[in-house]
């Protein structure tokens, strides 16, 4: 079978109502399955994550604008009625004339921004839906179990949130690192358990893509997701002095 689109996130409800479907169909055969043989249509999806990305990096560059030009007609406010309260008025040198021209300003940027948000919004549900896509293609492609199936929805995320401060890119990338240095790792050396106090928006989405690449490289050479836990080592003082105090609450049983 073929499904075609103009639109890489266009086939995502398709494509999973027909293997629905077709699994019902075929419900009394014992030899029937489903594949995908083809190479991961990984260039379609990358463009959803840039498109997102960039709106959200959109988004902070109005909110910037929109605070400097907020800052600025306070200050012009402030001179103003300084002007004003003076007994001696000095001329306003044309500080009306800014006065409206920064709030001009102000309401173009907060449109701009609106605007900018119903992007965002739909730049969002074009990624859930790419990455629904992309997550049962790849259950086809390497013919994963129901398991390791939840466990990566739960890694890709296919709930993109537009609404937050922290962003999908980052979520999903702390994600994918975190598996490729434990349950995906090479070896046993790579094995490492990694904790950061937080993320922060990337400037661009080569490194989630070199990410999400490597993934599903690794997946397709026989890898397994699992969540792992590694024993953190302990720090050497605090080893001795967890050794002191061990030992101390020796001598006091003996004794």
């Amino acid at each position: 079978y073929r499904l075609q689109s103009d639109r890489f996130e266009a086939m995502a409800l398709i494509c999973e109502e027909f293997d629905k479907r077709i699994h019902q169909y075929f419900a009394q055969s014992r030899d029937f399955a489903t594949s995908y043989s083809s190479p991961l249509p990984l260039p379609d999806y990358f463009q959803l994550i840039e498109s997102h990305l960039e709106a959200r990096h959109q988004r902070f560059r109005f909110g910037r604008l929109l605070e400097e030009r907020a800052k600025q007609f306070r200050s012009i406010q402030k001179r103003l009625l300084t002007r004003f309260k003076d007994k001696t008025p000095a001329p306003l040198i044309n500080l009306d004339t800014l006065l409206e021209g920064t709030y001009r300003q102000i309401m173009a940027v907060g449109e701009a921004s609106e605007a900018n948000e119903i992007i965002i919004k739909e730049r969002a549900n074009a990624l859930a839906a790419g990455t629904k896509l992309l997550i049962h293609l790849v259950r086809l492609w390497v013919d994963l179990s129901e398991a390791d199936f939840r466990l990566l929805e739960t890694i890709l995320c296919p709930q993109v949130d537009f609404l937050g401060e922290q962003g999908w890119e980052e979520t999903v990338d702390a994600a994918i690192s975190q598996m490729l240095k434990t349950s995906l790792a090479k070896s046993a050396r790579e094995q490492s358990v990694s904790f950061s106090s937080g993320v922060r928006m990337a400037e661009d989405a080569s490194k989630l893509k070199k990410h999400i690449a490597l993934l599903c490289d690794r997946l397709k050479r026989g890898g397994k997701l699992s969540l792992v836990v590694f024993n953190a080592p302990i720090p050497r003082s605090e080893a001795l002095v967890n050794g002191k105090e061990d030992s101390a609450g020796e001598e006091e049983e003996s004794g």
